[in-house]
């Protein structure tokens, strides 16, 4: 099971004036709550996409080791899972009184802060709110996870069991999260802190993002009936997806919409003077709780190839990113749960779905 909750989605982290007094946050943690965010702001997380893990501002091993240095201040158990190469999740262990366990999960990269007005790794507070690269995306999240593990260990053995997961590479390809699932560890409930609006997300659209190629024949822009023009057949081929896209996806979830379908890029041809003789494009179909992201790619390609103007081979790529849609029903206990404390602390709760 897991709920998508807390934070906001903006570069800034806010600090909501609370209507109802939380038993469990005392208001004398706020500082030691805006001092650990500063520190992790201050941390430069960039994802490498691409680059050395180890290139000045990139990777999360600077934010790794504040987590696992917190976790072992506050008597937790931590050790560290191996992911990629300099890059590794934090895990954090508290044992519970019961068989449940609740796996709290935030990841600690960031994109790039090129481009802000501000300086993306100097953290600013201005009208309750901090601003920085990561404050909301989703170091907020790191923070009040780490801080509710230290005030569940000053009460004692807690109810159930928590693991806490500080993980790597969720911008790029979600390796990190992965290796968490894959390394076999079994929970009853899970929390994932990502930017909500402070609504209590329950499902979410999933994605599939695959490239298309057609090929063609070159020759000399002076003499285009010698050759074979890659991208005129691509544009046919557009042109059926975007048919495809306006009337070949019906399906509806009360939740998070419809499921979409678009060309996202398209590359092709040398120079001005040559025929192409090869074109890709690249599509992003976001499909609905319940649907299979391979079988939605599939009934893509079957529809192209039924299309009697596209009477020529194209190449369908494998896939380079599949990420699941999610759901957990409304009257589960952790969504239950979840929302009445939602109540109770802010006075308002949402159950919502995000695309």
């Amino acid at each position: 099971m897991g709920v998508w909750v807390c934070g906001r989605k903006a570069e800034c982290a806010h600090t909501p004036t609370l209507p109802h007094a939380d038993p469990f946050l005392d208001p004398r943690d706020m500082d030691d709550i805006a001092k650990t965010l500063s520190d992790l702001v201050s941390i430069p997380s960039v994802n490498p996409s691409g680059q050395p893990p180890t290139a000045p501002g990139h990777g999360e091993g600077g934010v790794a080791r504040y987590v696992e240095d917190f976790l072992r201040r506050i008597g937790a158990d931590c050790r560290r899972q191996p992911v990629l190469p300099s890059r590794a999740n934090v895990i954090g262990f508290v044992s519970g009184r019961g068989a449940d366990t609740l796996v709290l999960e935030a990841h600690m990269d960031t994109v790039p802060g090129e481009n802000m007005e501000i300086e993306p790794f100097k953290p600013v507070v201005k009208d309750g709110r901090l601003y920085g690269r990561g404050a909301c995306d989703t170091k907020a999240s790191l923070t009040a996870m780490l801080t509710a593990l230290r005030n569940v260990l000053r009460r004692g053995k807690p109810a159930c069991s928590v693991v806490f997961a500080a993980t790597v590479d969720e911008e790029h390809k979600f390796t990190g999260v992965k290796e968490l699932l894959e390394s076999g560890m079994r929970a009853t409930f899970g929390v994932v802190g990502e930017p909500t609006n402070l609504d209590v997300v329950i499902a979410h659209k999933g994605v599939v993002r695959w490239e298309i190629r057609t090929r063609g024949k070159t020759a000399h822009s002076s003499r285009p009936n010698e050759g074979v023009n890659a991208i005129y057949r691509m544009a046919r081929l557009i042109s059926a997806v975007e048919r495809y896209a306006a009337g070949g996806i019906s399906r509806l979830h009360p939740l998070v919409g419809g499921a979409t379908l678009s060309v996202g890029t398209i590359l092709g041809g040398q120079a001005i003077n040559v025929v192409p003789d090869s074109c890709s494009i690249q599509l992003d179909r976001r499909t609905l709780p319940g649907e299979d992201p391979f079988e939605a790619k599939k009934a893509v390609g079957q529809f192209l190839r039924s299309c009697p103007e596209i009477n020529f081979e194209f190449e369908e790529c494998e896939p380079f990113l599949v990420d699941w849609a999610m759901e957990v029903k409304p009257d589960e206990p952790i969504v239950q749960r979840l929302t009445a404390a939602c109540q109770r602390v802010l006075g308002q709760a949402k159950s919502v779905g995000v695309s």
